[in-house]
């Protein structure tokens, strides 16, 4: 059974062997590999080039956070096979425009990050009109120890539309995912819970499990 959305691991630490431990033993229960926006600052594309290699039926999202110069900051990553890359919603929209005409070009997706963005529902309007399709909600580290709600502030942003394509940060919490699921999001995204478990396997495969149990539930 389709989960319709899809589970998006975040890898963001820079022991690579550990992370390589990681995907191996979570790749069965992943859809989509996300390098985080540390990890690839000091890893690279080469990296980007390893995780293609190894687990090549899974497309790779890289955080690159691009906010300047869209064509050249995408390019590299694009070309060597990531499926997608961000640009920060922050961005003039001519470097946003820059990046979609390279994803085009490559069959690769830009994700704007709305992190820090103050009025969300008017971006992504605004964003909507330059044909972005992706967007990605989640809290930045000074965000989560303030403790803001943005599942609160992604359910007010998915009341405004019918055909949003989301990335929404996620948790192991089985009531978190369900949560999540009721806004239909494109990928639930995880990470530091999967990575830092003494069964990171086990971990992933609950999250899809609870993932699938709803949409049974749903139908039901």
């Amino acid at each position: 059974m389709s989960k319709n959305s899809l589970l998006q691991l975040e890898v963001d630490i820079l022991d690579i062997t550990k992370v390589m431990s990681v995907l191996e033993k979570t790749s069965e229960f992943v859809d989509i590999i996300e390098i985080g926006s540390t990890l690839i600052k000091c890893e690279g594309i080469n990296l980007l080039r390893i995780l293609k290699s190894k687990f090549d039926k899974i497309p790779i999202f890289v955080d690159i956070r691009t906010i300047d110069d869209g064509e050249y900051d995408t390019k590299p990553f694009l070309q060597n096979g990531a499926a997608y890359v961000t640009v920060l919603g922050e961005s003039d929209n001519k470097t946003i425009e820059s990046a979609l005409k390279v994803a085009r070009e490559y069959k690769g997706k830009v994700v704007v990050d709305l992190m820090a963005v103050q009025d969300k529902v008017s971006r992504i309007r605004e964003l909507k009109a330059i044909d972005v399709e992706f967007f990605y909600i989640h809290n930045g580290f000074e965000q989560q120890a303030a403790g803001k709600n943005y599942i609160a502030e992604c359910k007010e942003i998915v009341s405004n539309f019918h055909d949003l394509k989301l990335f929404v940060a996620g948790s192991s919490s089985p009531s978190v995912i369900q949560d999540i699921m009721t806004l239909s999001p494109y990928a639930i995204v995880v990470g530091g819970e999967v990575i830092s478990a003494t069964d990171p396997r086990g971990v992933a495969k609950s999250i899809n499990d609870t993932m699938l149990s709803f949409l049974d539930k749903k139908a039901v």
